[in-house]
């Protein structure tokens, strides 16, 4: 997450937020899709190194935040978004963990379940980097 961060806050700043936030999504979220898929501990390690790549978007985040808003409300500004991410994240990890996983694994078993779960996680980034790459603004309207 450490060079995706780096990365990340290089390209916001050549290209704008939206692109390079799509972009992270995007291979972080085929690579937990793809973790689904794989039988072997190698592979998987790769697919979770790729997926870890999302911590990026915390970078890309706080640069498109800054570009939004105004430097009179900025704080404020980062304040949400940033905690309303973190907030998010706790949000699905225990939604996931708690309320999915248990009926999951009694439906489909253990072995089906996490994996199951992967995909859930995957499609749901994959729908947050076309809504990045297709809806989103770098600049507030004048």
């Amino acid at each position: 997450s450490m060079i995706a961060r780096i990365l990340g806050g290089a390209m916001s700043d050549k290209y704008g937020a939206s692109r390079p936030m799509a972009m992270t999504l995007l291979v972080a979220s085929l690579a937990t899709g793809l973790a689904s898929l794989v039988e072997s501990g190698p592979a998987l390690c790769v697919c979770r190194f790729l997926s870890g790549m999302g911590g990026g978007t915390l970078i890309i985040a706080q640069a498109w935040t800054a570009a939004m808003f105004s430097k009179n409300i900025i704080g404020t500004a980062m304040g949400l978004v940033l905690g309303i991410g973190y907030t998010g994240n706790g949000f699905a990890l225990a939604f996931l963990g708690s309320a999915l996983l248990p009926p999951l694994t009694a439906s489909k078993g253990e072995s089906r379940a996490w994996r199951i779960l992967l995909l859930i996680s995957g499609a749901f980034g994959l729908a947050a980097a076309l809504i990045a790459l297709c809806l989103a603004d770098d600049t507030p309207e004048e």
